[in-house]
């Protein structure tokens, strides 16, 4: 089966959020060697096009149950690549990917109910359960209804119209902004780390990004002078808001905005690029 380079392109920012740890806001278990190289594996057949190779180091992973692998898994599933497309199976991935410990799951997940309406009353459930998801005051419900889901249902019921497909977007939006960030590579063979704000309202798709600090990391061995040079340029300075701001974009674009949308809805996320 051949693989389309804007598929490579993808799973390429994908094993970069895996391995990189873009958000502080997605923990995940400790990676194995072993688990890395499995994960490569796995990208290498992306990369020459050779699903077979893919699959079969993918199936690898997967019987060793590493959490990382569950994550991209899911990620193949739902988009068909080089596996056949289906839901079922991606949701799949990703609960077990939850149930290791992978905070992406659960955003991952709740990115893939909330898009298209595919199952509204699912993703507001689990947004309430993944760390580092954001929502608006409107869109949350007390403890005792997120601890029983017939009372959570009843409590979405009790909502406006309108509101619950509204906060279903706004929780796939920033679910998928959260769970698949990544660490730019070049900032990673630069030793900078950094913080980014985003300021986002939903109601006209506005997201603000702003670069809040940018620190350097030691460089370990011999620096050149061009590296330290590109150290403090301001091209590679701003990465991380690059990148923010390129999966921004994605982001509205992935989901449909629905009529209704609060226009005092205001967000702000920042994004923790951290080598440790």
């Amino acid at each position: 089966m051949a693989l389309r380079p804007v598929w490579v392109r993808a799973l390429a920012a994908l094993l970069l959020a895996l391995l990189a740890g873009a958000s502080a806001a997605v923990p995940r278990p400790e990676e194995s060697r072993a688990e890395a190289d499995t994960i490569s594996s796995v990208m290498l057949g992306f990369h020459h096009r050779d699903c077979a190779f893919a699959v079969k180091h993918l199936n690898s992973g997967l019987k060793a149950r590493y959490p990382g692998i569950y994550v991209l898994a899911g990620s193949m599933y739902e988009e068909g690549l080089c596996l056949k497309a289906s839901w079922e199976q991606a949701e799949r991935m990703y609960l077990r990917a939850h149930e290791a410990g992978h905070g992406a799951g659960l955003l991952r997940l709740v990115a893939g109910l909330a898009r298209d309406n595919r199952d509204i009353g699912a993703a507001l459930w689990w947004v309430q359960r993944a760390s580092g998801a954001v929502l608006p005051d409107d869109c949350r419900v007390g403890d005792a209804e997120r601890a029983d889901p017939e009372a959570f249902v009843r409590a979405l019921r009790g909502w406006p119209a309108g509101r619950a497909e509204a906060c279903a977007y706004v929780a796939g939006v920033l679910a998928f902004l959260v769970g698949d960030a990544e660490y730019p590579r070049s900032s990673i063979a630069l030793g900078l780390t950094g913080r980014v704000e985003l300021r986002y309202t939903p109601a006209v798709e506005r997201m603000e990004w702003k670069t809040l600090e940018i620190t350097e990391q030691a460089l370990y061995g011999v620096a050149s002078g061009d590296t330290v040079g590109d150290r403090r340029s301001r091209k590679f300075r701003q990465q991380f808001e690059t990148a923010m701001k390129e999966l921004g974009a994605n982001a509205l674009k992935r989901f449909s905005r629905p009529a209704g949308v609060d226009p005092a809805w205001l967000l702000r996320v920042e994004f923790v690029f951290d080598l440790r």
